[in-house]
């Protein structure tokens, strides 16, 4: 199973259910048909589909086109245009809209099912690399914070006071307001000062395959 859910706006009904039916039979979820432009919008928030088939020559206040922008504009939806006809200036106005694909009446469905899964992987990747921009964002903008700030340190433990005014350790604090986390280590003079015995062997190992 599929298991993507397809929306179809098409004002031609017997067209409409043809590909509802041949969609259905592919393992996709098409749980209606609309015949308008302002019908579907005023359900896409519902149903939420994974992509649309529009018909450009919609009759009704919104044509195809019109309908994908708005789509595109408030529901991030990608987009497959079906037509009968195609001609320069409907082409200018449909690259505008950023669609998947065009495809030109009678629909061949080897075509419509290839455009649809391809849609489908664009916007997965388009949506994954969307969130690690806005993760990138977020962490160019807290080391920004981090440059710039005053963070209150006790002198005697090193604790740090919140904007609650509660203290709590470096290690909590990090972890809470930057997911930064410690893991522990001993620094070379610390292990010389605490650890001889383990130092002086790690510094001749050191020696040894530096030669090698």
């Amino acid at each position: 199973m599929r298991e993507k859910t397809i929306v179809i706006i098409e004002d031609e009904l017997i067209i409409a259910r043809d590909l509802q039916a041949k969609l259905e039979m592919e393992g996709y979820i098409v749980p209606e048909v609309y015949s308008s432009g302002p019908e579907a919008l005023s359900m896409l928030k519902f149903i939420q589909p994974d992509i649309a088939l529009i018909d450009i020559q919609l009759e009704s206040k919104f044509d195809g086109i019109e309908t994908a922008e708005r789509i595109r504009l408030y529901h991030d939806i990608p987009v497959i245009y079906i037509t009968a006809h195609v001609n320069e200036e409907i082409l200018e106005k449909v690259k505008l809209t950023q669609p998947v694909s065009l495809l030109l009446k009678p629909i061949n469905y080897t075509e419509l099912i290839t455009a649809i899964e391809l849609g489908l992987y664009k916007n997965k990747i388009e949506t994954h690399n969307k969130r690690l921009l806005e993760e990138l964002q977020t962490i160019v903008a807290q080391s920004n914070i981090l440059r710039n700030m005053k963070v209150p340190v006790c002198s005697k433990c090193n604790s740090i006071r919140e904007d609650n005014s509660n203290w709590t350790s470096v290690e909590e604090y990090m972890k809470k307001y930057y997911n930064i986390e410690f893991t522990e280590s001993v620094c070379p003079n610390c292990l010389k000062e605490l650890f001889p015995v383990a130092y002086g062997v790690l510094k001749n190992r050191s020696k040894i395959e530096q030669r090698e």
